[in-house]
């Protein structure tokens, strides 16, 4: 007899639609990795832009007002605030761990609490065995103990599957709880690449407008 036999089939299904809200975190977080890997191509074309510049600004020294207004009109444009969009994601991210770890606290709560109740109904049986056996001992103190013998033969037995069970639940919090610091760690390393490429567009940005100041 297993753990989740004598669970309700509702409990177990919300416990697993839970379970599965770490895959949605962690797709969430490759997502968002991604759409940072396209960062450097901002930064090819800058060069080349740049590039491209430079020398045209070496064949000829002379600009009248069309090359100007040609000139500012292919600056690159610059992508909106990445430290806002990963802080917005960031935050996002972080109520649904929460709600997820709450989530999963609820249900070991309940797994606990149906495993006290099944275990002070033991006591009770128990109990109520020992009172009847020791009133008919001398009538029936036979049967009793093959009755006794075989419920506690059952009991025995079903609190080893109610314990394994809990030891499969706890593994799999562990499990979920690992994944958690992953994604912690993840999180950290691309905050650093977004504030990192920022920064380099920043600093390319200055050079090509001083360089097309120094052109004009």
């Amino acid at each position: 007899m297993s753990l989740f036999s004598w669970l309700p089939s509702t409990d177990i299904s919300e416990f697993l639609s839970s379970i599965a809200l770490d895959k949605t975190i962690l797709r969430s977080v490759q997502s968002v990795q991604d759409s940072f890997a396209v960062a450097p191509s901002v930064q090819l074309s800058l060069e080349q832009h740049q590039s491209s510049s430079s020398s045209s600004s070496s064949s000829s020294l002379h600009f009248d007002q069309t090359d100007i207004d040609a000139t500012a009109s292919s600056r690159p444009t610059i992508s909106p605030d990445l430290s806002a969009a990963f802080a917005d994601f960031q935050a996002a991210l972080s109520d649904q761990m929460f709600a997820f770890q709450s989530e999963i606290s609820s249900r070991m709560h309940k797994i606990e609490q149906s495993v006290c109740d099944s275990l002070r109904d033991q006591a009770d049986i128990f109990k109520n065995l020992s009172q009847g056996a020791r009133q008919e001992v001398r009538t029936l103190d036979d049967v009793h103990t093959i009755r006794f013998n075989e419920f506690r033969k059952n009991v025995l037995t079903q609190n080893a599957s109610i314990f394994q069970g809990l030891a499969d639940v706890r593994q799999v919090v562990d499990a979920v709880n690992a994944k958690v610091d992953i994604m912690a760690k993840r999180l950290t390393d691309i905050q650093k690449d977004a504030e990192a490429t920022k920064e380099a567009l920043s600093h390319q940005l200055l050079e090509f407008q001083s360089q097309h100041s120094k052109t004009l």
